[in-house]
């Protein structure tokens, strides 16, 4: 078969061709090759690996792509009433600065 086949890639994490951590993918490709042509919005993993196992964490990047800084004033969200006040304002300062917190495209998976 030498026709390209398309690829939907929903998996936990790694590193993709351009250094960032991959795992909701659409791959268009052959035995020659692969095109990333599509993927899930980017978003920030706060604490890195350490969000794999806090899935709140990972709920609270998503949260701060779509919404900034305002996130914290959901107070009625579970995602960000699991955190204390002090420990909302450090995540989200580690998502403002980029600091332990890498970009992320991955759909995630259960632990």
């Amino acid at each position: 078969m030498t026709e390209p086949a398309l690829g939907v890639v929903w998996d936990g994490t790694g590193y993709g061709a351009d250094g960032t951590i991959w795992g909701g993918e659409f791959l268009l490709g052959d035995a020659g090759g692969y095109q990333r042509v599509a993927h899930l919005r980017p978003f920030r993993l706060p604490g890195g690996e350490a969000a794999i196992h806090e899935p709140a964490r990972t709920a609270l990047g998503l949260l701060y792509e779509m919404h900034g800084e305002r996130v914290l004033e959901d107070s009625d969200l579970q995602p960000v009433t699991t955190f204390c006040a002090s420990d909302r304002r450090m995540l989200v300062q580690m998502l403002e600065r980029s600091i332990n917190s890498p970009l992320t495209t991955s759909a995630g998976r259960p632990v």
